[in-house]
């Protein structure tokens, strides 16, 4: 069973197991193998060139802007509850903000002072 409701956000809401998901969350383990390798060698000193290093903050703006889009996308995705597959926008925000927001949020704002401290 499903619950879900018109209006203009209904167009973009997507179910959980749609492709257009399954792509994100794919794109999404990517992004963390990328963190899990460059994160500790970046915290032990590494040394880079400066080109590798121009590189890499691209990547960082990239990789933050990601996680920001990230939590945009954890409000447009359906959740179960309690056996039904929640649409609602309305729900759907109040089961986020109730689980996962606070901690993306304080990792994607680390993320982005981070990257302002590198200036």
């Amino acid at each position: 069973e499903m619950t879900d409701e018109s209006g203009w956000l209904r167009v973009l809401m997507m179910h959980p197991h749609s492709s257009r998901r399954f792509l994100w969350d794919i794109l999404s383990l990517l992004v963390v193998a990328y963190d899990v390798i460059f994160i500790p060698l970046d915290l032990a000193g590494f040394e880079q060139s400066s080109e590798l290093q121009r590189y890499m903050g691209i990547l960082d703006i990239c990789v933050a802007a990601f996680w920001t889009c990230d939590i945009v996308m954890s409000f447009l995705t359906g959740v179960h509850q309690q056996g039904i597959m929640e649409m609602r926008p309305h729900q759907i925000a109040r089961a986020y903000t109730r689980t996962w927001f606070v901690f993306d949020l304080i990792i994607t704002t680390a993320d982005w002072i981070f990257f302002a401290l590198q200036f």
